[in-house]
């Protein structure tokens, strides 16, 4: 898990320890990008239309394509791990895209 000046042990580091000792993966994994999370975020508040929701955050590869997968509008917030260069580079864009989270200030 990226974090400033260090490189902390994220889930797939504790799925690999979990595995090793008991010989078995696991036949769900739930984190972003996965639709789980979204779909219970839906029945936990009773909202079943999609473009209600906005999923917030700073990597394309979990943050950005969980709401994708999900179906909500996706905000890419450029204060974290992607950059420009790296939003070029794909094919679908994000819904929204900040430099920093303080300007979603402007969107309201």
């Amino acid at each position: 898990c990226p974090a400033v000046d260090v490189y902390l042990p994220d889930a797939g580091s504790f799925i690999s320890m979990i595995k090793t000792a008991t010989g078995l993966s696991p036949e769900i994994i739930v984190g972003k990008p996965n639709v789980i999370m979204g779909e219970n975020l839906m029945r936990k508040f009773g909202v079943f239309d999609k473009e209600a929701f906005i999923m917030v955050g700073d990597r394309l590869y979990t943050d950005i394509a969980f709401g994708r997968n999900c179906g909500f509008y996706q905000m890419l917030v450029l204060s974290g791990e992607t950059t420009l260069d790296m939003l070029s580079k794909e094919k679908e864009k994000p819904s929204f895209v900040l430099q920093t989270l303080n300007d979603i200030k402007n969107y309201f």
